[in-house]
């Protein structure tokens, strides 16, 4: 059986999803990078490799040449309390009840669990167990005094 594309009628980039490992839904696949030259955000439009800021005026370019100047992190899919997307280098603000203490995390990849975690001191945390509890405060990159009480 053949099938035939009509490319007129083909999404020009379809958005690339990834199941969520047993929820039943699926996760957008999203990336952000950080400018070192710069010290901006910027965030990936749909045009490969078009990067725009965050202030939304200024757009870059991202080329094997230069990719050694950004910082790469990805949207892990899931949102914190109040509803915003979640990225590799978040910093997540929470409270430990029982040592009645302050929480800072950084969002990070862990290659032996294969899965995003939530980094304290020498703690790590299965980041869906507590993004609906904590909230963004910043990321590693903009924020990183943020860390100084990790």
């Amino acid at each position: 059986m053949k099938f035939k594309r009509n490319k007129a009628k083909q999404d020009k980039f379809p958005k690339i999803q990834t199941w969520d490992g047993g929820r039943g839904d699926m996760r957008e696949i999203k990336f952000r990078a950080w400018d070192t030259w710069r010290k901006r955000m910027g965030y990936r439009e749909l045009e490969g490799s078009v990067w725009k800021y965050n202030n939304g005026d200024d757009y870059f370019t991202m080329s094997s040449n230069s990719k050694h100047m950004y910082k790469i992190m990805q949207y892990t899919g899931l949102k914190d309390k109040n509803n915003k997307e979640i990225y590799e280098g978040d910093i997540l603000y929470g409270r430990d009840e029982e040592a009645d203490e302050e929480i800072f995390e950084e969002v990070i990849w862990d290659d032996d669990k294969a899965k995003f975690m939530a980094s304290w001191k020498d703690y790590k945390i299965d980041l869906f167990l507590i993004n609906k509890k904590d909230k963004i405060i910043g990321n590693a990159y903009e924020n990183p005094e943020l860390l100084e009480n990790k």
